[in-house]
């Protein structure tokens, strides 16, 4: 299964409930949130991962890859991009 990543969760909207409610359902599916630390206007960067079938659970749980990537654009949260094969890291 590729990576998965979503950015943007609450799209266009600035309402806290929009944000509040969608992180509760990836949340609830398996997804990590990945933060940086804020910068001097209290600004942030994040993203929510999900790494692997392994980590689904909840509505995810036991789904295949292309049910999970259509679960994710169904959702409406933001940017949807699922990453291929990592080859490994490189020596030295």
């Amino acid at each position: 299964m590729s990576n998965i990543y979503l950015h943007g969760i609450a799209g266009y909207y600035s309402d806290l409930l929009v944000y509040e409610t969608r992180a509760a359902i990836l949340r609830d599916a398996g997804f990590v949130r990945l933060r940086s630390a804020p910068d001097d206007e209290e600004k942030y960067w994040e993203v929510w991962a999900l790494f692997g079938r392994w980590q689904a659970k909840g509505p995810l749980a036991g789904a295949t890859d292309d049910a999970i990537e259509r679960w994710c654009l169904k959702t409406g949260a933001g940017q949807v991009e699922c990453r291929g094969t990592v080859w490994g890291l490189s020596p030295g």
